[in-house]
């Protein structure tokens, strides 16, 4: 009877709830949030940084704006290119 009882038990503390392959799952999940969570804050502090540039340096607004909008300075040409296409064919 005691055999039996401690095979049981055993049987429980693996599989049962809040058994061991339960331990390891929450694990597993708790390491991909904390992954995810290090990602975001990153994030948050590269955008904090790149807010703070906007508010207060002309230079860094400057190149956000020709990159994004697609500005020019005075005496400039802006060319663009759509992706895949080729401007100069070789006439090999």
């Amino acid at each position: 009877m005691l055999l039996t009882l401690n095979l049981g038990l055993a049987l429980h503390l693996i599989w049962g709830e809040n058994g061991v392959l339960d331990y390891q799952e929450h694990k597993a999940i708790r390491n991909d949030l904390q992954q995810r969570f290090q990602r975001l804050r990153e994030e948050n502090l590269d955008l904090s940084r790149r807010i703070r540039l906007l508010k207060t340096n002309k230079d860094y607004q400057e190149l956000i704006v020709r990159q994004e909008l697609h500005y020019t300075g005075e005496n400039e040409i802006l060319y663009i290119l759509k992706p895949g296409k080729n401007p100069v064919k070789n006439s090999e």
